[in-house]
């Protein structure tokens, strides 16, 4: 009997789960996952610390102006993740860095290699060295000093929390731990309607078109919605991996990461205007407990980013 390429079944006893998560992340045919779990897993790796500077963009780019590009850049988004694996299932490549050089040569696939670890090196950097648990440890723990070092809590994080979650050899496992972290967002943003209208009264925010900085904006909602360094571990994990299955799965990342990133940006603006902070918490008093919960939820939510 001919075994067709990534149709081995698990519950004959060919393979085993283990053996499934291994080929899992590099070749197709044996992904576990559903699309709802995939467009979860995009969105986790999509929206991240990078939303507490969105309302600063809108400030940037103007309230209007801000709104149209931010569905520009989503559109955009989707269209580059469904063409990508596209293009890999034209070429049969399943690594980004691999499609680069079925491309461009060996120096793109040594450029984008490159890339992408300045990209990743630099958001675990700005994940690991942000004070939002530090701080709030501090304010509630004064009497544990220890508590408060940013370079304990970063190896306590890292130990208990990141490195086991690493462990996992495709991003598949990780969906679970994905919609988690994506059900954090929502707890910051209805922590910020609550409280940011207190804050608002004595802030100006037009609604208009004008753009003091509309670059600077552009270049903040770019990065918002960036994810193809994982576009291949998600299509790769998905159960259905066909074309159709993939475009729904992006889109749906793509709606779900639009209206989570507007609304924060929305919300943010609206409250304190034209006097919004790069850093959205900064606007808010440390000892706001309402605001703490949400910061506590955003640096929970950042360590689940990392894996």
């Amino acid at each position: 009997m001919t075994i067709v390429y990534g149709s081995i079944n698990n519950k004959n006893g060919l393979i085993t789960d283990d053996e499934r998560d291994l080929l899992q992340e590099n070749k197709p045919g044996y992904g576990t996952r559903s699309k709802t779990e995939g467009a979860f897993s995009l969105v986790n790796s999509t929206v991240g610390s990078g939303i507490i500077g969105l309302p600063f963009a809108i400030y940037l780019a103007g309230f209007w102006t801000a709104i149209v590009l931010s569905i520009m850049v989503a559109a955009i988004s989707q269209l580059g993740l469904y063409m990508l694996v596209l293009s890999g299932q034209r070429s049969g490549t399943y690594k980004l860095a691999t499609l680069m050089e079925h491309v461009i040569g060996r120096p793109g696939y040594h450029f984008l290699n490159f890339l992408v670890l300045i990209q990743a090196a630099g958001a675990c950097v700005s994940y690991y060295i942000r004070d939002t648990i530090p701080v709030l440890l501090q304010l509630y723990f004064p009497d544990h000093p220890n508590l408060t070092q940013r370079s304990l809590t970063a190896y306590v994080n890292y130990l208990k929390k990141v490195l086991p979650l690493n462990l996992s050899r495709s991003l598949g496992a990780l969906s679970k731990w994905s919609i988690l972290s994506v059900l954090c967002l929502p707890v910051i943003i209805i922590a910020l309607i609550w409280r940011a209208p207190t804050y608002a009264k004595s802030h100006d925010a037009p609604l208009n078109w004008q753009s003091p900085d509309i670059f600077g904006a552009l270049g903040i909602l770019a990065f918002a919605f960036a994810c193809p360094h994982v576009c291949f571990s998600v299509y790769l994990s998905l159960k259905q991996q066909a074309i159709e299955s993939w475009k729904m799965t992006t889109t749906l990342a793509s709606i779900i990461t639009w209206i989570i990133s507007i609304s924060f940006a929305a919300i943010g603006y609206l409250s304190f205007g034209v006097d919004v902070q790069p850093n959205l918490f900064l606007n808010f008093p440390p000892d706001d407990l309402v605001v703490n919960v949400a910061r506590f939820a955003l640096g929970f939510s950042m360590i689940l980013t990392i894996p």
